[in-house]
């Protein structure tokens, strides 16, 4: 035994264990960018016109290429379907909530935000939106009400908040009623804000000459949809909003949190208008691809873009209807004989030269005298902006008392009705076909870049997202 033991203090010395491995550094920096009712339809929408006109890669791709792919559901605590308030509120807090609640979990109870943990661990915070700041999604991250509606509570609280860079449309939620406002209380929240140190910019102009806290308002209640955005250069794009959001966040030595939404898409999905949400969709990537390039040049800014829900159940598929000729191709002796449609590719050419959403067609008809409210004066105004054939019987049908008669309960019979029935009316030409007026469950993609990335692959929901994005605050 004595030999053993000598033997074994003799031996070789074992090598040392390699010290365990530094964990990697988490993100500085973390920006949530929601594309409000973006499923992976309307995603594939803008992916297919990119690829089949040879464009520049999206943002979105460079995005999915670089970093982490995922999926998401976001049904609400109580349900299969939600709504922006929920969807953005299951987001921001990392709890089910109920829809129409913003800041408020399942049981009712007000939780700390995304936003609010940020700013309580030091991180300057901003919210960015191309629809009005009091809307569902953006107030998610600066507000606490029961019910989504309660918009001047909710302007009330961003101009109390802490929140540094807030920049959107909805002026009128914040000034008296008149020509301008909508409050009824006598408050000018404008005046408000100013005394808390927030600078009011409410021209591009103002925008950069204000200082690190501004609140921005581009517009008295929402901002332009793509489609009609004027060449004003006082009107910021949501592109320019995020690049002025980031230069004054990044300045704060602690790091930052910013929130992006681009809410138009999901406007344009619930009119079932494909034209306009292609517009709305390029917008996105734009404002996107100013994130990216922020992150990509550093290592310290994590990127998360999702949507709150899918809008309109919308696809593109053939039509029995669509024209399909014999093609002559050279590996064959005998022409072709096409099965099935593949969609042409012109249609997307042809969405592109809308140049009026549907609701604004709708508003050039109401806005004519009554008697002059024909249906030939809706062929007339498809042809000259939207460069379509509508037939006079079909505008009848769009213009009737109940349009979508034998789906009334997904459109209503109002202007989401008249709009639906407008879409149907050239989905045999197009392609583009659309199940309702309202939301889906389908579940909606995730992609994330940069430190944390990979903590968003896979099949989550908005809850464990939000949760994530909680875990990763500096």
């Amino acid at each position: 035994m004595l030999s053993l033991v000598v033997l074994l203090a003799c031996g070789p010395k074992p090598e040392p264990l390699p010290p365990l491995a530094e964990p990697p550094p988490g993100p500085r920096n973390v920006v949530l960018m929601i594309g409000d009712g973006m499923g992976p339809q309307q995603l594939g929408l803008l992916e297919a016109l990119h690829r089949v006109r040879d464009l520049e890669p999206t943002a979105f791709r460079q995005l999915a290429v670089r970093g982490t792919t995922g999926l998401s559901l976001h049904h609400p605590g109580d349900g299969l379907v939600t709504d922006s308030a929920c969807s953005a509120t299951q987001l921001a807090l990392g709890a089910p909530s109920r829809n129409g609640m913003i800041g408020f979990d399942l049981q009712g109870r007000s939780q700390t935000n995304l936003r609010e943990k940020a700013a309580a661990r030091g991180l300057a915070t901003g919210v960015v939106s191309d629809t009005r700041i009091t809307h569902a999604t953006p107030a998610a991250f600066l507000a606490h009400v029961p019910y989504r509606g309660q918009e001047l509570d909710i302007a009330a609280q961003i101009v109390a908040s802490d929140v540094q860079v807030a920049l959107s449309g909805g002026r009128a939620m914040f000034v008296p009623e008149g020509d301008e406002g909508q409050r009824d209380d006598g408050r000018d929240l404008l005046s408000e804000a100013r005394d808390a140190g927030l600078e009011v910019a409410l021209t591009a102009d103002e925008l950069a000459a204000a200082g690190p806290r501004v609140l921005g308002l581009f517009g008295r209640r929402s901002m332009p949809d793509a489609l009609s955005a004027s060449d004003d250069p006082q009107v910021p794009t949501l592109a320019q909003l995020t690049s002025a959001a980031l230069e004054r966040l990044d300045d704060d030595p602690d790091g930052f949190f910013l929130v992006v939404e681009a809410g138009q898409i999901d406007w344009a999905a619930h009119a079932n208008d494909a034209a306009w949400m292609l517009a709305e969709l390029r917008r996105f990537d734009a404002a996107v691809d100013v994130v990216f390039d922020f992150a990509a040049a550093r290592n310290d800014t994590l990127v998360v873009v999702t949507a709150d829900h899918e809008t309109g159940g919308f696809g593109i598929s053939p039509s029995e209807h669509m024209p399909h000729p014999p093609l002559q191709l050279e590996g064959l002796d005998e022409p072709y004989e096409v099965k099935e449609s593949p969609v042409a590719i012109d249609v997307l050419a042809g969405l592109e030269a809308h140049d009026a959403s549907v609701f604004e067609i709708l508003g050039r008809l109401d806005a004519l005298d009554e008697a002059e409210q024909t249906p030939q004066a809706l062929v007339d105004l498809v042809a000259t902006h939207w460069g379509r054939e509508l037939s006079v019987d079909q505008a009848e049908a769009v213009l009737g008392t109940s349009p979508m008669a034998p789906r009334a309960g997904h459109y209503g019979d109002g202007a989401y009705a008249r709009a639906g029935a407008l879409a149907q009316a050239f989905a045999d030409e197009t392609g583009m076909v659309w199940s309702t007026a309202g939301h889906t469950h389908t579940p909606v993609p995730v992609l994330a870049f940069g430190p944390g990335a990979e903590a968003f692959g896979g099949l989550l929901h908005h809850v464990e997202v939000g949760q994530r994005l909680a875990d990763l605050l500096p």
